[in-house]
């Protein structure tokens, strides 16, 4: 089982690079030097490399949402129903696989609204059935849980924080996939939260440049964040920096590549330049991928009988 685990993660991360370098592709124009560079940042990548090794699922859900995003572009651009379907059928395992399937659907139906207005007239009806069948078997689920009494009551965690905690730690995640950084240690490190805004106010700077699907992908982001951070003050789930980082993985694709959009539109007229920055900088990536994967490389393979480690004392060990 543990093996077939492994060819499910490993073919989930191979799906999910060739599925948003296409989408780089389609957005970041014709320039081939973009095709080039936005693939060698999501090989590079360490949350994707940190969700491979735990036995959550991460890589599966990040394929189901890999999957949604290339059926919901191409259907919007083709108006191909089949596209649509695909879209669907991925959508209806997202919120099925992780609760937080939810937030991702969410997120998108807002986006669109937002993003594309008048245009999504043509597609109302459509869209609207889309969803309605997407939340459907999750919905189902969560009723069949509420029955058999099995859910969790929903406890009010660190009031105090209101929230602060989880935006935090998340702020660090975002400037800690940018540049190397200490690991916090004070409970709530303001620092992190203005670096967070301040990688945010980057990442509008990229959707305006790549467009509407842009502008869909960065709501999208912005509610599954809000919505965990929330879900973090009112459940018993896990939360710190490094459940931050594993939770917000499935979004490293589109977070680098509304980078690449605000590089673009920043530095493209300087090519050189850019290329020389972006070289410079893959250093880090690289450097940190390399050191995880040895890492994690070193560590047994725990077994469904055998008591885990938690998520911190990984990530702690692996930084």
């Amino acid at each position: 089982m543990m093996r077939g685990l492994v060819w499910v993660y490993a073919l989930s991360l191979i799906g999910s690079l060739l599925g948003w370098s296409w989408l780089g592709s389609q957005l970041l124009g014709q320039e081939t030097a973009w095709k080039r560079c936005y693939p060698w940042v999501l090989a590079l990548s360490t949350p994707w490399l940190m969700t491979a090794k735990f036995v959550w699922s991460e890589t599966s859900f990040l394929l189901l949402f890999t999957a949604y995003a290339v059926g919901l572009y191409s259907y919007l651009t083709t108006k191909r129903k089949g596209w649509l379907l695909a879209a669907t059928a991925a959508g209806m395992l997202l919120p099925l696989q992780r609760t937080a399937g939810f937030f991702v659907l969410f997120g998108v139906a807002l986006g669109l609204v937002v993003a594309y207005r008048r245009t999504l007239r043509a597609y109302a009806l459509a869209l609207a059935l889309h969803f309605l069948l997407s939340v459907s078997g999750g919905l189902l689920w969560q009723v069949r849980v509420w029955r058999t009494g099995l859910d969790l009551p929903l406890v009010l965690s660190n009031p105090a924080t209101a929230g602060g905690q989880a935006m935090s730690d998340f702020g660090f995640m975002l400037v800690h996939w940018l540049l190397p950084l200490p690991v916090p240690t004070a409970p709530i490190t303001w620092g992190y939260l203005a670096g967070g805004a301040l990688v945010v106010a980057i990442l509008v700077v990229g959707a305006a440049e790549i467009g509407k699907f842009g502008q869909v992908l960065l709501i999208t982001a912005g509610v599954y964040v809000v919505l965990h951070a929330l879900s973090y003050q009112l459940s018993r789930g896990s939360a710190g920096f490094h459940d931050s980082e594993r939770y917000a993985a499935v979004f490293f694709g589109p977070v680098m590549l509304l980078l690449f959009g605000a590089l673009r539109r920043t530095l493209g007229n300087h090519p050189r330049l850019l290329h020389v920055l972006l070289l410079i900088w893959l250093l880090y990536p690289a450097a940190r991928m390399i050191h995880n994967a040895v890492f994690l490389r070193s560590r047994p393979t725990p077994h469904f009988t055998t008591a885990m480690g938690s998520a911190d004392q990984i990530g702690n060990a692996a930084q």
